[in-house]
């Protein structure tokens, strides 16, 4: 280890045994040997989920807002739109579900003008050239991949619900087509800097709901057939999928692309904001510059995800060229940003997808 310094290291798939133990050869003040484990990413089961509309497969469709009110039943409200072949709203109604799992229409017109207007989601997050950007209670910032370019933009029925707590003091995060999951910051606004990926679906979730145990999520295809997770309204118009938190998983493996910088003006020194590295597979980073000259562009990575940085690299990029980076198989920190030591505009995109499928 260098004086003061960080390194990684990948501990072969090979290597067996019950516990693990670190020696150092020399008397230190403070020490950190922190561990990533990862069991490799849950089979997807895509029949599960036929029912959701996917990004490129938006109509026709029902979506709509959730609502779990706390009256007395346990009712699920659901404040639905029905979308045409061209993905245009083509009809608005109020439909509960009760224990019985049955979808039924119900003319309240007061239950569903409060649904649509005091509990509809708001945009949770922003989209720039380089990629979606999360801020916390304290302004600060939080860089995510991208997913299909339809999430930058409302649904029909209005904004897509960013964040719920769906299990107990976690958030559960749907955000362009990603969906993560954070600790509540209630206490100290750090709940972003621990938030980690699930499943890149990219499907068009309208909004997601806790309800008797049961996750529930609206976005889906019209007259998909009852499969055990869908179910339809009894008017046959709408419908919503049933099925466990832990199903989730099966939607596939968290992939997507952005990073800090795209064509963005920086100043020398000055940091990008951290983007989640966490959760990935395969990793791979793109740097380019504008200047006539090389430019280094030094990697640092936090993974404590406590706001304390190493160097991972530093790379110097010639006038007119893009240099790939791999990291290695395994390699994995929860944040990554990028510094440069010369003004310019800079560009830093990461994709991350899958090894093996």
């Amino acid at each position: 280890m260098p004086a003061s310094g960080y390194a990684s290291y990948v501990i072969p798939p090979e290597t067996a045994g019950e516990w693990i133990r670190v020696k150092t050869d020399k008397d230190l003040k403070s020490a950190t040997a922190y561990f990533h484990y990862s069991s490799g990413a849950t089979a997807a089961d895509p029949a599960m989920f036929k029912s959701l509309a996917a990004a490129d497969q938006p109509a026709p469709a029902s979506e709509g807002i959730l609502l779990v009110p706390g009256e007395e039943g346990m009712p699920l409200d659901f404040a639905a739109t029905v979308l045409d072949a061209s993905g245009k709203a083509a009809e608005k109604a109020f439909y509960v579900m009760s224990a019985d799992l049955k979808l039924r229409r119900t003319q309240d017109a007061a239950a569903e003008k409060t649904l649509r207007e005091k509990w509809a989601p708001t945009q949770d997050f922003e989209v720039d050239a380089a990629s979606v950007i999360l801020k916390d209670k304290k302004g600060r910032r939080y860089r995510l991949p991208k997913g299909a370019d339809v999430f930058s933009s409302p649904s029909a029925s209005g904004p897509r619900r960013g964040a719920r707590e769906i299990v107990t003091e976690r958030n559960m995060l749907n955000i362009h087509g990603t969906f993560y999951e954070a600790p509540r910051d209630d206490k100290d606004a750090s709940g972003f800097a621990r938030m980690r990926p699930i499943t890149t679906h990219n499907r068009l979730i309208t909004d997601f709901a806790s309800w008797r145990g049961l996750l529930v999520l609206a976005g889906n295809l019209s007259g998909t057939a009852a499969d055990g997770h869908y179910v339809a309204s009894e008017d046959g118009k709408v419908g919503v999928w049933l099925g466990n938190v832990e199903d989730l998983w099966k939607l596939g493996a968290p992939r997507g692309e952005g990073g800090p910088w795209r064509d963005s003006a920086v100043r020398a020194g000055e940091p990008s904001d951290p983007y989640l590295m966490t959760g990935y597979d395969r990793k791979v980073v793109r740097l380019s510059h504008d200047r006539p000259v090389d430019v280094k562009f030094a990697i640092e990575v936090d993974f404590l995800a406590d706001g304390t940085w190493h160097a991972y690299d530093t790379f110097a990029i010639a006038a007119g060229k893009t240099v790939e980076h791999k990291f290695p198989a395994g390699f994995v920190a929860h944040w990554v940003r990028v510094r440069v030591d010369a003004d310019c505009k800079a560009t830093v995109h990461f994709v991350y997808d899958v090894a093996e499928e």
